[in-house]
């Protein structure tokens, strides 16, 4: 038997001449392939744009794309909860101006831009008591731009008034007290409290003594405490209402009443202006009441709360008196500082911080923990804070 003849390689592919003909036409192959394989590996070109409205600011619309370089803008201020100002990119951009508004928010670094350079930070809120310090935001850097500074805002102003209770029997009442007369005629130049003495009688019925910053009988209720209720002037500014054989008045302390001078002025008893004496008793013959009972309350306070600086201040001691509020206070600072009482005798209602000087920050508390936050720029004479304390 004849072995069969190996088969020559092009005779897989037919005759020879079909094996020339697949050669021939390689080249024309080769190149509608790599046609096909651009032509479907190829997007749909979409615009960007139809008008100039779709583009951002300083750019235009051509052949459906936005061309031009983008404007830059500052930061916008910031809100009443310190919402940040931002600013956008630009070639350059501009720096954040944002200013963070109450609760201490920092207005955000600009955006760069192509090859833009970004902003610094927008300045944080003004500075106030208890607030927290604004973020610090750092630029990003652009197509080549560098980056932008960083730093911190300042802290923003909390909220100026807080509201605690409206509680009357803060301390105890009297239920058994006494009242005597007195005027300023018999000595007095300045009361414990700081209170400015605005008037002085002449000792008849008709002249009455008044002190400034107190609601109270248009500044001529008031009394003197005894030395133990008085408690180093922490009643300073308290408002009491003393009753007497069915009748009533409400004054406010700005003084105290000295036992180490006056026996008469024990626990339970006060000395009462000529004025607020007479509401309880017309007779002028009778000034010393026994029986009185009375009790503190809230301050019938007409207007906001007043300042001053202590009637004796000096370039180096400048006391504050705050006056016309609802309660007695029970804490002070001055420029975030703690003060301390300060007066004619042993405290009273002005209050020093050490190392601090006007103007003052003023955050002032009573003994509620009805709170107040103002700006005292000092000088001479009474000055409204602009608000008063609330409470519920």
């Amino acid at each position: 038997m004849t072995a069969a003849k190996p088969r020559r390689a092009w005779q897989s592919f037919g005759s020879p001449n079909m094996l020339k003909k697949i050669l021939r036409l390689a080249p024309s192959v080769s190149v509608l392939a790599i046609f096909l394989g651009q032509l479907g590996g190829c997007d749909e070109v979409q615009p960007t744009c139809a008008t100039n409205a779709d583009c951002a600011a300083g750019q235009s619309c051509s052949a459906g794309a936005c061309v031009g370089s983008p404007t830059s803008t500052a930061g916008a201020a910031g809100g009443p909860n310190g919402a940040a100002g931002t600013a956008t990119g630009g070639s350059p951009a501009v720096a954040g101006s944002g200013a963070g508004g109450i609760n201490g928010g920092a207005g955000n670094a600009a955006v760069a831009g192509s090859n833009g350079v970004s902003g610094a930070v927008g300045s944080g809120g003004h500075a106030g008591t208890q607030a927290s310090g604004g973020a610090s935001n750092q630029g990003g850097s652009g197509n080549g731009g560098s980056g932008g500074m960083s730093g911190s805002g300042t802290g923003g102003a909390v909220n100026p008034i807080t509201v605690g209770q409206c509680k009357d029997d803060f301390w105890p009442a009297a239920n058994n007290g006494s009242v005597t007369r007195y005027d300023f005629k018999q000595g007095t130049t300045l009361p414990a409290c700081a209170y400015a003495i605005t008037h002085t009688g002449g000792g008849s019925d008709g002249d009455w003594d008044t002190v400034e910053g107190i609601s109270t009988g248009d500044g001529g209720y008031f009394g003197a405490m005894n030395t133990t209720d008085f408690a180093q002037g922490a009643a300073c500014g308290a408002c009491v209402e003393a009753g007497y054989n069915g009748k009533k008045v409400v004054l406010t302390i700005v003084d105290e009443c000295p036992i180490g001078s006056n026996p008469v002025c024990t626990k339970g008893h006060i000395d009462l202006s000529r004025k607020a004496i007479r509401q309880l008793e017309s007779n002028s013959s009778l000034e010393n009441l026994k029986g009185v009972s009375w009790k503190y309350v809230k301050c019938p306070a007409s207007g906001n709360v007043k300042a001053r600086l202590h009637p004796n201040q000096n370039a180096d001691w400048q006391p504050v008196v705050v006056e016309n509020g609802l309660y007695p206070l029970k804490s002070v600072t001055l420029n975030g500082v703690n003060a301390t009482r300060s007066g004619n005798n042993s405290g009273g209602n002005a209050w020093i911080a050490a190392g601090q000087k006007a103007p003052y920050t003023v955050h002032a508390t009573d003994v509620n923990n009805n709170a107040i936050t103002f700006s005292y720029s000092g000088g001479s004479g009474l000055k409204d804070a602009g608000l008063q304390f609330m409470c519920q």
